[in-house]
C-alpha cells in the first residue's frame, strides 16, 4: 500500500480544520444565543384593524413609533389569512396555522353536525372548546412548557383549549378604551418585571371600531394612533422596566378599506329564507348553508347575479386562501369585491354607527391579496435587528417567531422560517455566516488541492 502524498495530507488536514472551526463556532454561537433567549420575556400587543400604512398618514410626528422602528424591525406589511376578519386571524397569528387547519374560519360560524352557532360577543356556545381545539395558541404552547402567560382582553383566553388555560385571563367584555389598554400594558409590564409572567398579550380593538365607524384614514383613527404613540413613548423609557430583558411585538390582524351605501349588492329578495339552514358572515364574505337538496338551486341563482360578487362552491374556493378545507366552511361562499357590501335576508340594511345613525365607512374581510387588507408588524428586543425594514410577513409566520423568543418548542405550523429570519439578528446571522464560511473554506481547500496537482 502506497503512503499518502503531501498534497493528500494537506487536503485532509485542511478539510478537518475547516469543519472543526465551523462546528466549534456554530456551537458556541448557538449556546450563547440559547442562554440569552432563555432570559427573555415577550410583550405582544395586537392592534385590531391597524392597516399597514397608518404610520404614513399621520398629520403629526409619531415619535414613539419612530423610536421603535429605529431601534427594531418593521415589515413592509403583514399578509392576513382569508377571510380578512378578526377571529380567523387572531388564531392564525397565535397558532401559526392557516384558517383551514385551525378551523376558526369566520367571526360567525355554523356547525352543521351539532346545529350550533359561533357568534362573537353574543352566545355562550362560542366558548365551547370544539371551536378552538383545532389549533395550539401561543399561550397554551407556553403553559404546556412551564411558562407563564398573562392575557388581557384577548378573545378566547377564557376558553379551555386542549385541556389547558393561560396563567391569567382578563376576559374581553367590550371595546377597551385607550386608558384601559394602557393600564393593561403597564400591569403586564409589572408582571414581567417581577417574574410572574413570561409572556403578556394585550388586545386593543379601538382602531378597528373607529375604522368601521369613520373610515380607515379618518381623523378618529389617526387620533387613536396618536394616543398609541404616547403609550409607546412611555413604554420604552428605561425607567419603565429597568433590567427587564424583553422583546416587544406589535401586530395587527388585518387592515380596512372604505365602503359606501352606493356600492351595495342587494340579495335580500334573491335568497329565499326557505332555501337555507343558516347564513353566517357579515357584509364582505357570506357563508350560506343550504337546506337539503337546495344547494344547486341557490348556486345557479347566485353565480352571475352581480359583477362585483364572486360565488363559490366549497370545492371551488381558491387554494391560495388555505380556507376551503376548514371544518365549518359553508357549501356556498359569497365574496364581494373590495369596497362592496352584501345585503341578504339575515343582514338587510347597510350598517350604521351607534353614535349618530350614519352609515359606517370602513370594512374588511375581502380577498387577502388586496393591499388595504394588509396589517402591520414591528418588533424590538435582543433578538431583533435594528433600524431594518424587511419584506412582507404572513400572519402564520409570527407564532414560530414568538416561540423562538420564548425559547420554547413550537407546535406544527404553516409559518416560514426563512421569512422571519430576515428580522432576526445574532443566531440567524451567525448561523448563516457559518454556512458561508464552510462553503468558502471548502472551496478554497479544493482550489489549493487542484493547484497542487498542477505543480
Amino acid at each position: 500500500m502506497s503512503s499518502a502524498s503531501p498534497k493528500d495530507i494537506c487536503f485532509f488536514v485542511s478539510v478537518v480544520c475547516s469543519l472543526a472551526c465551523v462546528i466549534v463556532f456554530s456551537a458556541h454561537a448557538h449556546a450563547q444565543e440559547t442562554e440569552a433567549r432563555s432570559a427573555q420575556k415577550l410583550l405582544l400587543l395586537l392592534l385590531d384593524g391597524a392597516r399597514h400604512d397608518y404610520l404614513d398618514h399621520s398629520d403629526t410626528p409619531l415619535p414613539g413609533f419612530k423610536q421603535v422602528t429605529a431601534r427594531g424591525v418593521q415589515a413592509d406589511y403583514l399578509i392576513p389569512d382569508f377571510p380578512t376578519v378578526s377571529y380567523p386571524n387572531y388564531y392564525s397569528l397565535m397558532t401559526g396555522l392557516h384558517t383551514e387547519s385551525h378551523g376558526m374560519t369566520g367571526n360567525y360560524m355554523y356547525d352543521v353536525t351539532k346545529k350550533e352557532k359561533f357568534l362573537i360577543g353574543t352566545n355562550p356556545e362560542q366558548f365551547h372548546s370544539h371551536w378552538w381545539d383545532g389549533g395550539d395558541p401561543l399561550w397554551i404552547t407556553a403553559v404546556r412548557q412551564n411558562k407563564t402567560a398573562y392575557m388581557y382582553y384577548w378573545p378566547g383566553c377564557e376558553v379551555q383549549i386542549r385541556e389547558l388555560r393561560p396563567t391569567f385571563c382578563q376576559p374581553y367584555k367590550s371595546v377597551p378604551d385607550v386608558r384601559q389598554f394602557q393600564q393593561a400594558v403597564m400591569d403586564g409590564l409589572q408582571k414581567l418585571q417581577r417574574g410572574d409572567a413570561d409572556i403578556v398579550g394585550v388586545y386593543f380593538e379601538l382602531l378597528d371600531s373607529q375604522g368601521h365607524s369613520y373610515g380607515p384614514l379618518s381623523r378618529q383613527v389617526m387620533d387613536v394612533m396618536k394616543n398609541l404613540d404616547q403609550i409607546m413613548s412611555t413604554l420604552y423609557r428605561p425607567s419603565t422596566h429597568p433590567r427587564l430583558v424583553m422583546s416587544t411585538c406589535w401586530c395587527s390582524d388585518h387592515g380596512q378599506t372604505r365602503v359606501t351605501p352606493q356600492r351595495v349588492i342587494n340579495l335580500v329578495d334573491v335568497i329565499e329564507t326557505g332555501d337555507y339552514e343558516a347564513i353566517m358572515g357579515d357584509i364582505s364574505v357570506v357563508g350560506i348553508y343550504p337546506k337539503e337538496n337546495r344547494e344547486n338551486k341557490l348556486y345557479e341563482k347566485l353565480k352571475n347575479v352581480h359583477p362585483n360578487l364572486m360565488v363559490y362552491r366549497k370545492e371551488d374556493l381558491p387554494d391560495r386562501w388555505h380556507y376551503k378545507r376548514g371544518k365549518y366552511v359553508s357549501a356556498i361562499t359569497l365574496v364581494a369585491d373590495p369596497g362592496w357590501v352584501i345585503l341578504h335576508p339575515e343582514s338587510r340594511t347597510f350598517p350604521t354607527r351607534q353614535s349618530d345613525g350614519m352609515p359606517k365607512e370602513g370594512w374588511h374581510g375581502y380577498d387577502n391579496n388586496n393591499k388595504d387588507m394588509m396589517g402591520l408588524f414591528f418588533a424590538m428586543g435582543p433578538s431583533f435587528r435594528q433600524n431594518v425594514r424587511v419584506p412582507p410577513l404572513h400572519s402564520v409566520d409570527l407564532y414560530q417567531l414568538m416561540c423562538y423568543i420564548l425559547n420554547i418548542q413550537p407546535s406544527p405550523n404553516n409559518g416560514s422560517w426563512p421569512r422571519v429570519a430576515e428580522a432576526l439578528t445574532s443566531v440567524t446571522s451567525r448561523c448563516m455566516t457559518s454556512v458561508y464560511w464552510t462553503v468558502f473554506l471548502l472551496a478554497l481547500v479544493f482550489e489549493l488541492s487542484h493547484s497542487w496537482d498542477m505543480i
